[in-house]
């Protein structure tokens, strides 16, 4: 029997005389075996209604010419080819011809500047006693085929930043081979994992990495136009027309740039798989808390783009390193780099709850020198590719076992009627739940006086492993999340020491982003909302310090009537609302509802001064709500701020409580 099926798709139609393929593909290119393999590319309107033909590997396939588009499908090769074939793409008067062309497997790895950390830097930092033992040479005789698109690949991107989409890559260059010159400038860790994964399979598959690295981008850049509008990660800025993302970089990063022109062509290849590094730009709030919703739909968006067969390919999680504090005695000239990712990385961790057929490759053990002023890029990008390589070879290609390449994954928790009292239960524990020191008390967990995660509680907690796959948290007050490897600083051996029975370590994860656990599913309508102190709950003090239009402040000080209009006679995208409110009991987070529809939570509070902590009581927290207004029509709206308060009657419930309600205009 054939290695493959050949099928004729023939269609009866004109040849065209005009076409052109698009750029993804070139000379030495990967396909990816056992998919079906689109080819596609354009044609002048006049050429509508006529057809290009594809010849590869014995098959035939035809395409017809719709809207100045044309796409043809090849059937799956079961096996790989390391020798290379010659694909033709022709008419009757043109012809197109790509040669050495492999099939093998085909990898997307995504990110910040931790993905564009290139081999070089790694190179210049490397101690082949150490880092490799040598096996991190560059060796241009490999099947590793390589795609670069990141912020030096070159382009011309004028609709940048609005949705406009590219349909073909802009780049200088497209897939080229592994040669010195090609290699060094190209992603570490995409490099270094392609080439372990050719180690892994004896030089019999090719492996294909097309790195989209941009350093310093926030997630809604990296987002298409149909996840921006439904999750308002930007707004228009009204003197240039771009897009405005939030997160750290957003000055630089316009919304949904990255994703509409350096991976909008990519999207109807076919990939094995997925590599995810990226979230330092979103560690602030709002990204923070809405940031597994987002990339959860974000990867059900992808999955529905590249692959015809296996729809549901895995995303593999790169977990951030250890980020160390400047020491007080560092008397060096460079600036010490440091960002507070401990939230942002254990939200990170657990994204597998959120997005099926997703496995996070830990980190918390590749990283331990606190001397380096630029820890936030560590120099183990070599171990995480080669770990992140281990777990693609046992989900993709079925070798070795996931236990030994990633470590536990929380899979499910639960806590008391009481909340004093947390059952973590985890997955991927081998033989069972293990510490590096081989007793049974876990270190590393962290637990939240309220169910958002940047506040930390200091005060003592008990965690041991109870069974085979649980672990039990205790402590003296209520427990409404519990994180791990969730403080920049943690390290695996120090001060956290989670595994399992293979000495794998256990990825960060924080239980107060779950969906199932959100209150805010408990909300229905504005309707709903209680409007004055009850038995249950009881308001202390409230302060609404200032308003933002469109990111300038309208107005300032302790608004004390909460009573006002608002007038703008500009596009008004985005109202801000910024003050303190104080309960007698916790609060969960902030939310508003504009014109009584469905509320809109999640804002995560932020700690306040001791000074209104004496005036609004112990649970006083500040809030920042930002509203996008951009969508909203002409004429008279208003929003009503809300504060999700923990009940005393049930820990386990929380309430909506108004703060306020602000009438705005728009003209």
């Amino acid at each position: 029997m054939s290695e493959f099926i050949t099928l004729e798709k023939k269609i009866e139609a004109e040849y065209a005389n005009d076409f052109s393929v698009s750029r993804v593909f070139s000379d030495d290119m990967v396909l990816q075996r056992k998919e079906c393999n689109r080819v596609w590319g354009f044609a002048p309107a006049s050429e509508n209604g006529k057809k290009v033909s594809g010849e590869f590997k014995g098959m035939h396939a035809d395409a017809l010419i719709e809207n100045e588009e044309w796409c043809l499908v090849f059937d799956p090769i079961a096996e790989p080819d390391v020798n290379g074939s010659q694909m033709k793409i022709f008419s009757d008067t043109k012809s197109v011809i790509f040669n050495n062309v492999l099939v093998g497997d085909v990898y997307m790895v995504i990110g910040q500047s931790n993905t564009e950390y290139s081999v070089n830097t790694h190179l210049n930092h490397s101690d082949p006693a150490t880092q490799g033992g040598g096996k991190d040479a560059i060796d241009p005789d490999s099947l590793i085929r390589l795609n670069r698109n990141n912020n030096s690949s070159g382009g011309d991107f004028t609709e940048r930043g609005t949705s406009f989409v590219y349909k073909d890559l802009q780049n200088a260059k497209q897939w080229t081979k592994t040669t010195v010159e090609e290699t060094l400038p190209f992603s570490a860790i995409a490099y270094y994992f392609a080439k372990d994964m050719v180690r892994r399979l004896e030089n019999k598959v090719p492996v294909g990495v097309i790195e989209v690295g941009f350093s310093g981008a926030p997630l809604g850049a990296f987002v298409p136009n149909e996840i921006a509008e439904k999750f308002h990660t930007d707004t228009v800025n009204p003197e240039t027309g771009k897009f405005l993302t939030t997160g750290m970089n957003s000055h630089v990063y316009e919304g949904r740039y990255i994703y509409n022109c350096h991976i909008a062509p990519f999207e109807k290849l076919a990939i094995a798989g997925m590599a995810w590094y990226q979230g330092t730009s979103d560690y602030e709030e709002p990204n923070a808390s809405r940031y597994a919703e987002v990339f959860s739909e974000y990867m059900a968006y992808m999955r529905e783009t590249h692959n015809l067969i296996n729809k549901n390919y895995p995303i593999f999680i790169v977990e951030y390193s250890s980020v160390f504090r400047k020491p007080k005695d560092y008397s060096g000239t460079e600036r010490w780099q440091y960002i507070g990712i401990g939230l942002i990385r254990s939200l990170i961790g657990g994204l597998n709850l959120f997005v099926d057929n997703s496995y996070v490759s830990a980190a918390g053990d590749l990283w331990t020198d606190k001397e380096l002023p630029n820890n936030i890029h560590s120099h183990c990008k070599y171990e995480q590719a080669v770990r992140l390589a281990a777990l693609a070879d046992n989900i993709v290609c079925k070798n070795g076992t996931l236990k030994e390449a990633t470590g536990p994954f929380l899979d499910s928790f639960e806590f008391s009627d009481d909340m004093h009292t947390a059952i973590l239960t985890f997955s991927n524990v081998g033989q069972g739940l293990a510490t590096c020191d081989g007793g049974k008390n876990v270190t590393g967990i962290k637990v939240y006086p309220a169910k958002c995660a940047g506040m930390r509680d200091e005060a003592p907690v008990s965690a041991e492993i109870i069974s085979k796959n649980q672990i039990k948290v205790t402590h003296s007050k209520s427990i409404k999340a519990v994180g791990y490897n969730a403080v920049a600083e943690d390290l695996y051996g120090e001060t956290m020491n989670l595994c399992n029975s293979e000495g794998s370590v256990c990825a960060a994860f924080n239980t107060g982003y779950v969906k199932r656990y959100f209150t805010e599913n408990k909300i229905h309508t504005a309707n709903d909302f209680i409007e004055k102190e009850s038995d249950a709950i009881t308001l202390k003090k409230f302060a609404l310090d200032s308003v933002y239009v469109n990111d300038k402040k309208f107005t300032s000080g302790e608004l004390s009537d909460c009573s006002f209009t608002v007038e703008c006679d500009s596009p008004m995208n985005r109202l801000t609302f910024r003050g303190w409110v104080g309960f007698a009991q916790e609060i969960v987070s902030f939310g508003y509802s504009i014109d009584n529809e469905n509320a809109i939570v999640g804002f995560t509070p932020a700690d306040t001064e001791e000074s209104v902590k004496k005036s609004a009581g112990d649970f006083a927290l500040r809030y920042d709500i930002n509203i996008h207004t951009d969508k909203l029509t002409a004429g008279k709206h208003t929003v009503t701020l809300l504060a999700i308060v923990c009940d005393d009657k049930n820990e386990r419930d929380a309430n909506a409580v108004k703060l306020v309600s602000v009438d705005f205009n728009i003209l």
